[in-house]
């Protein structure tokens, strides 16, 4: 099945750590093109993840911080 990657941009801004409300602000909902998974492994299946992750990195506006895997 292919993963279509959904990034969400500014709700950072509009919903700050530590408060119930809301600021004003705008948030963008990127949908992007379906990505097909090149097999059905493990291998596979982390490629695919790996490359949803780059995907939604492109729109968010923010650095990758995340650790890589081996």
């Amino acid at each position: 099945m292919p993963l279509v990657p959904v990034t969400i941009r500014g709700a950072r801004s509009v919903l700050r750590d530590g408060s119930w409300f809301a600021r004003r602000g705008a948030i963008v909902v990127t949908v992007a093109a379906p990505i097909m998974p090149q097999g059905s492994d493990w291998n596979a299946a982390v490629a695919l993840r790996d490359a949803a992750r780059a995907e939604s990195c492109r729109h968010c506006g923010e650095p990758d911080l995340a650790p890589r895997h081996a």
